[in-house]
């Protein structure tokens, strides 16, 4: 996808823009992400050391500059559309699972030898 050259940078992501959120979306925004921050961190922590230590791992270092870049080459959407439905879904999929993940490891499977 190519960007037309009348598109300057500050147009596509004036809608970024903190000013022209209302305080209580600024709010929610600011929960979702304190919520996410505290329920993944220990799972990042983990996934960033087994990608530094790990040899066999290391390829998983790329991920962040590639998502970016993609990221970056599609572009933003011009007037994006909330899609709270999927939004309010994914967050409770990953919340599930990641709770999830906790009770597996607490299972104590026996080791036969």
């Amino acid at each position: 996808m190519t960007i037309p050259a009348s598109t300057t940078l500050t147009s596509r992501v004036s809608w970024l823009s903190v000013r022209n959120i209302a305080p209580v979306e600024l709010t929610a925004y600011s929960l979702t992400l304190f919520a996410y921050a505290f329920l993944f961190a220990k799972p990042a922590q983990s996934l960033f050391d087994a990608w530094w230590n790990d040899p066999n791992s290391g390829h998983g270092l790329l991920l962040a500059p590639l998502a970016i870049w993609f990221a970056y080459k599609s572009g933003f959407v011009a007037q994006p559309k909330p899609q709270r439905a999927l939004g309010i879904g994914l967050l409770m999929l990953a919340v599930a699972s990641r709770y999830a993940s906790d009770l597996v490891r607490m299972i104590k499977v026996p080791v036969f030898h």
